[in-house]
């Protein structure tokens, strides 16, 4: 079997089991001290720095994939169009 697809459906396991017996996901605050330590190893030409200042938040549970590709495309240096609520400034929305 390829390394790679069982490293996959490994992870995917091993996530179902902690969905399935009730585990809550860790949280690691943004202004806890573990979030500042990992804000601090950032590097300071990562992707981060251009995603966060245009995060979208989604509309519906639905549309995460939609929010993901908005924050990207308000990171791009492409013309974007001008919704009223952001006008005059351009900016992608759902």
């Amino acid at each position: 079997m390829n390394k790679i697809l069982f490293l996959i459906i490994l992870f995917f396991v091993v996530s179902a089991n902690s969905v399935c017996a009730g585990d809550e996901p860790s949280v690691v605050y943004w202004n806890s001290e573990a979030g500042k330590i990992l804000h601090a190893r950032i590097p300071a030409d990562a992707d981060f720095w251009q995603l966060s200042p245009t995060f979208a938040v989604q509309n519906t549970q639905t549309y995460c994939s939609v929010a993901s590709a908005i924050t990207v495309l308000n990171a791009m240096p492409i013309k974007k169009p001008v919704d009223p609520a952001y006008a005059p400034y351009g900016y992608f929305t759902e």
